[in-house]
């Protein structure tokens, strides 16, 4: 049985020595367990800004992403209402505690912080705050690409752009949007889907040199 005090002790011991993302980021995945979702946030941000070499390469991935602020998870309203709109976020330690060195896992890194913003999102337009539900979708939505970015074949990431897209149509069914749709499907393998959306991308913008890129790529693909 997991000791979650003295686990999160022994993780804040071992970053004064190694300093490594993955240190954070299982500190995060305590914390969230523990009760604790704005301080696990924080920790995410910071991982994605530290080391995540594997131990025989010189080399040194690092986001610099510059991640938002876990004070954005509440954007702008009084404590009161931020505090109301932060969820308890459910997670399983024995599943999450486990970060791969290298580009693997500042990718998972970067997926867990959208997975928490997305559920923040959720919370918000429960309780009527559509604006910060906004917000916080958005930068779900940043983050789960900043995740496939790093790891292409993170599947958890490619569903969670998927499902930020499809909530971002729903809202705006503007070009925009649509366009971050199909670049979802795509990367899911749905490109019939993804050609449909583009091609409702360059009607409603035509001559659009980003659709119109899109729309080559679709064609390619089929």
């Amino acid at each position: 049985m997991l000791n979650l005090p003295e686990a999160i002790v022994e993780y804040e011991r071992s970053m004064i020595d190694s300093g490594k993302g993955a240190d954070h980021a299982c500190l995060a995945e305590l914390l969230l367990e523990a009760g604790f979702p704005q301080f696990a946030f924080i920790q995410w941000a910071t991982a994605v800004n530290k080391s995540w070499a594997n131990e025989s390469d010189s080399t040194s991935p690092k986001s610099n992403s510059n991640v938002v602020d876990s004070s954005s998870t509440s954007s702008g309203k009084s404590s009161a209402a931020k505090q109301a709109a932060i969820p308890e976020v459910q997670c399983n330690v024995s599943d999450n505690l486990k970060y791969p060195e290298g580009n693997a896992g500042l990718s998972k890194c970067h997926q867990r912080l959208g997975d928490v913003l997305l559920q923040y999102s959720n919370a918000a337009r429960e309780l009527g705050e559509e604006n910060i539900a906004r917000v916080r979708l958005v930068y779900a939505g940043i983050e789960y690409r900043r995740a496939v970015q790093f790891n292409p074949s993170n599947e958890h990431a490619i569903a969670g752009l998927l499902d930020v897209a499809c909530r971002a149509v729903a809202i705006n069914p503007c070009a925009e949007n649509r366009l971050l749709l199909a670049g979802a499907y795509f990367l899911a393998g749905e490109t019939a889907e993804a050609r449909k959306q583009v091609e409702i991308c360059a009607a409603l913008k035509p001559g659009d040199e980003d659709i119109n890129i899109a729309l080559k790529m679709m064609v390619a693909e089929h």
